[in-house]
């Protein structure tokens, strides 16, 4: 009661509340399987209009994940024109993802291939390229409250409702259903499986797609 009551005087505490009581865990290329996936079986058939596939992160912590696929992308030549968005609660997460800077331990999981080619190091850090870097938009906001204009080719949902009550990661999962087009892609976290009625298929661990 008494941290509430805080809260409410002083709503600029909200940001540092969020962000103490949640975990943004993330990574570049996590769990290799589903990233194969990915790269082989969903990115190359994306149900894109205009030849441009939309991609939105909910829960995008530090960016990592998105900046993961971008460089899928624009390996297989489809990054240029393509939109891009990872959308967090924490300001603080998204605004070092749209900084895009790493440290080295950060990015032990990125191929050494892609990292000489999408990577500049700066001293002790290293830089997301430019051309990866500015294909993509961030925005702070909360995704059980809102959704983003547009259908989406893939909607990256991974470990994030299981942080949530019951009937919110109910919600949650509706609006990743409602917001994909018909033939795209969602991926959620290995212990998050749609729930009730739904038009998700699924097509191997953590990647469905809506019929």
């Amino acid at each position: 009661m008494q941290a509430r009551l805080n809260l409410e005087r002083e709503p600029g505490l909200c940001a540092a509340a969020i962000g103490a009581m949640l975990i943004g865990v993330s990574g570049f290329f996590r769990d290799a399987a589903v990233f194969e996936q990915l790269r082989h079986g969903v990115l190359p058939v994306l149900p894109r209009r205009a030849g441009h596939p939309r991609v939105w992160s909910i829960g995008c912590s530090d960016g990592q994940e998105l900046y993961s696929v971008a460089m899928l992308l624009a390996e297989i030549g489809l990054l240029q024109g393509a939109t891009l968005l990872g959308t967090d609660c924490r300001s603080a997460a998204v605004a070092r993802a749209r900084h895009g800077v790493y440290d080295a331990a950060a990015l032990r999981d990125v191929p050494v291939m892609l990292l000489h080619r999408y990577f500049v190091p700066d001293g002790a850090v290293w830089r997301v390229c430019d051309e990866v870097r500015g294909a993509v938009q961030w925005r702070t906001g909360d995704v059980t409250q809102l959704t983003e204009p547009g259908a989406w080719d893939l909607i990256l949902c991974r470990n994030v409702s299981m942080y949530l009550r019951c009937e919110v990661a109910a919600r949650l999962r509706q609006v990743c259903e409602q917001a994909l087009r018909p033939g795209g892609f969602a991926v959620f976290g290995k212990a998050e499986r749609p729930g009730g009625p739904s038009r998700l298929v699924p097509l191997s661990p953590c990647i469905y797609r809506k019929e």
